[in-house]
């Protein structure tokens, strides 16, 4: 049997009391960490737990325009919702509900209309230690009080669609504000990896929090009504999220119409498919510098503006183009939703769906220009780039022009054909004469190609985009090739001998 060299585990016997009396007080420090009261966060004890279980920290924001009314219900209105939310999911979030600080309350309330009126919010002294800020606007409007809820995550830097509603009772107005809390809450998740096959991998912030065990059978379920929960029908926002050395905020990056759908979902970990206008949109690994992040988004149901802009130039709208809408689980054999033509603007409504996603397709001509995942609701107005393809255009209406000139060359050819032989054959050779001259005022199949080339140039340098010019250059090889099919080169030599045979055999000829 092999001996194990012994090793010595005695603690000397001077230190064995300093020993026992260091580990007991950081046992003791580790049982007696503070927690969030009053606002007062504990961002330490919430970064040790696992991304799975972390709870999130919530900060509500009240501002109003002051009416004497709402001010003298304010504090009462803050409680109430700061009661309800713990009551709701005290473990996946902890809300704390306060007045808008003074220097941030009128630029909250302008915010609605001047976007610029909240930069630098995620640089704020008070946004130290919380995941979230949630904005709540109050204000007076034909006699209710209406009230404007969006969420701020400071980790991406992303607000949220903007939930506008309306309260008849002030009484009401605790649940309503609330509900409208939970609307707006954008749950964050974590892009582990994307597969070979185009599959996203997620790991959802808190979703453990959300899970429950029955004191009397011990069977486990889900809070899923609980805002935290992220269910079927969510739909996520790629952010990558980049940081300098010291590990502050260099760079965030979200992907422009890219969205993730859920496929399949096992706890914290869900997998989804990706819906995106550029190929893979989620390429490349995440490091400890370049986080992948992904925001669930909850839009209310309204439409959102689509404008379209020429790429080679962005202040000239696109007018006429033709919208088509598909859902993403549609199958080939589903038709399209047309939703219209681009006005004058360049600009169309995008309106919401069963979905809560909509997979527009930009077409013009017979071509379709782009694919573009929206979610209606989630921003007012979007603005695109598009190949300005008035040349390539121009291209397939002259090219249809060109088609039916060589198909209505071909039926006259043949026709000639056709008369000349049977008056060769009937030996009316005057008559068969008189036709061939005819036939020869045709264009030729060499004359014809000219004007193809000719045209080809005339369109390839009205345009300076090389994409376009390679499918004008296709456009005029199709119809190239059409000319060399469908015309035979050789038929006027071959009735000019027919002819002179007819000639030299036939006595009465001249």
């Amino acid at each position: 049997m092999r001996v194990l060299p012994s090793q010595d585990w005695r603690i000397p016997s001077g230190s064995w009391i300093r020993w026992l009396l260091a580990s007991y007080m950081q046992l003791i420090a580790v049982l007696i960490q503070p927690t969030a009261i009053d606002g007062d966060l504990d961002t330490k004890a919430t970064l040790i737990q696992p991304w799975e279980s972390r709870p999130y920290q919530i900060l509500v924001w009240v501002c109003s325009d002051n009416p004497p009314d709402i001010a003298a219900t304010l504090s009462q209105l803050e409680k109430q919702i700061a009661r309800r939310a713990e009551l709701s999911d005290p473990s996946a979030w902890n809300v704390t509900v306060k007045s808008a600080p003074g220097g941030w309350r009128s630029r909250l309330l302008a915010f609605t209309n001047d976007r610029t009126a909240v930069e630098g919010l995620a640089e704020a002294e008070e946004l130290a230690g919380f995941d979230k800020l949630i904005a709540v606007s109050l204000a007076h409007q034909d006699g209710a009080i209406r009230y404007r809820v969006r969420e701020f995550d400071v980790q991406t830097g992303q607000w949220g669609a903007l939930l506008d509603r309306r309260s008849p009772q002030s009484v009401d107005l605790a649940a309503n504000v609330y509900e409208a809390i939970k609307r707006v809450f954008m749950p964050l998740a974590r892009i582990d990896r994307v597969s070979d096959e185009g599959e996203v991998f997620v790991r959802a912030r808190a979703i453990n929090a959300c899970i429950q065990s029955d004191i009397h059978d011990g069977s486990i379920s889900a809070i899923e009504n609980s805002p935290v929960w992220v269910r079927a029908d969510d739909r996520f926002l790629p952010i990558i999220r980049k940081v300098d050395r010291n590990g502050d905020l260099a760079q965030l990056e979200p992907i422009p119409f890219t969205f993730l759908t859920v496929q399949d979902q096992n706890g914290s970990r869900l997998v989804c498919e990706i819906h995106s206008r550029q190929r893979s949109a989620l390429g490349g690994r995440s490091s400890k510098r370049a986080q992948k992040l992904a925001l669930v988004i909850r839009p209310p149901e309204l439409p959102t503006q689509l404008k379209l802009v020429s790429l080679d130039d962005l202040e000239n709208p696109l007018a006429g183009y033709e919208i088509f809408s598909r859902s993403p689980t549609a199958t080939s054999d589903d038709d399209s939703e047309f939703l219209g033509l681009t006005d004058w603007r360049g600009m169309i409504e995008v309106p919401p769906s069963e979905d809560g996603i909509r997979l527009i397709y930009v077409k013009r001509g017979s071509r379709a220009l782009m694919k573009l995942p929206i979610i209606p609701g989630l921003y007012e107005q979007v603005v695109t780039g598009v190949p300005d393809d008035e040349a390539r255009l121009n291209a397939e209406g002259i090219a249809q022009g060109f088609q039916i000139e060589i198909l209505n060359l071909v039926a006259q050819r043949e026709l000639f054909q056709s008369r000349i032989k049977m008056a060769i054959k009937k030996q009316e050779v005057d008559e068969a004469k008189t036709l061939y001259q005819l036939f020869q005022r045709l264009e030729s199949p060499q004359d014809l190609k000219i004007r193809l080339a000719n045209e080809e140039s005339r369109l390839k340098n009205s345009t300076l985009n090389q994409r376009e010019r390679e499918r004008i250059s296709d456009i005029f090889q199709q119809l190239l090739a059409t000319v060399n099919t469908r015309i035979d080169g050789s038929l006027e030599s071959e009735l000019q001998a027919a002819l002179q045979n007819a000639r030299s055999t036939n006595s009465d000829v001249p």
